[in-house]
């Protein structure tokens, strides 16, 4: 498959929203997994169309349908947007791809100095875990804990200042200091993926983006957790989204 004419459409369609937030004025690598292989493209400019820069085998399991972003050990550590080829083809691929793309600007702005200060973070790279991200051992049965965050996810985007605060104080007590912190984490990196993919489904009149996770909760209660809790502390604060090391920070301290 030639590559080349879906990534022109990607960077037209990105154009077309790249007032939402700074980090849309720029491209981001994209990594097509294809035959065991990443197929790496880059530009230097939204107005410069991609080229493939390199090709790399594949030494890790890759699922079919993978949407993720991670940095490239081969491609002097640089994160990008990591898909296989069906992405190209599907209605909301773009949006997508452009969430994907929020968490290299987290990765090449911020994220590696945070992760240095977020102890589960560094206990896990201590012990060799690389997936802690998807795999620690949230407490997501716990009564309690679900009765808080079905709460507070009940009540947001538009709860007062002091019912937030109150929500989020019974969270905190109810969670072990490492739960807590981990529950910010994916607050802040996957909340702030989603919401800015939310505002790019909007503009292109696409269905949102999980619009209702209280049913069940697993981590991805924290995307739309995450993405409301933003949406309410950037109402406080203008443009807090602009600044993502104050906003972990604030999600943190909330």
């Amino acid at each position: 498959m030639n590559y080349l004419q879906p990534l022109m459409d990607l960077q037209e369609r990105q154009r077309s929203v790249q007032d939402l937030h700074p980090l849309l004025a720029q491209p981001y690598p994209v990594a097509i997994v294809e035959a065991g292989h990443f197929l790496v493209f880059d530009a230097p400019g939204l107005e410069e169309p991609y080229r493939q820069v390199g090709r790399a085998a594949v030494h890790m399991p890759i699922p079919e349908g993978v949407r993720a972003a991670f940095p490239l050990d081969f491609y002097d550590n640089r994160p990008a947007c990591i898909v296989t080829p069906e992405v190209f083809g599907e209605p909301e691929g773009f949006a997508v791809m452009l969430h994907e793309f929020a968490h290299c600007y987290q990765w090449q702005t911020c994220e590696p100095a945070l992760r240095a200060e977020l102890g589960i973070a560094q206990a896990a790279q201590e012990r060799g875990d690389f997936m802690w991200e998807i795999n620690y051992p949230f407490p997501y049965a716990d009564p309690n804990f679900g009765e808080i965050y079905r709460a507070l996810l009940a009540a947001l985007p538009d709860t007062s200042s002091e019912e937030f605060s109150a929500l989020r104080a019974d969270l905190r007590a109810a969670l072990t200091e490492d739960d807590f912190a981990y529950l910010a984490w994916q607050e802040w990196k996957e909340g702030f993926a989603r919401r800015l993919e939310n505002k790019i489904r909007a503009a292109w009149d696409l269905p949102l983006a999980g619009r209702d996770t209280r049913d069940t909760l697993d981590r991805t209660a924290f995307y739309a957790g995450g993405a409301a809790t933003i949406e309410h502390l950037n109402r406080q604060t203008p443009d807090l989204d602009k600044d993502l090391v104050q906003l972990y920070r604030r999600i943190l301290t909330a």
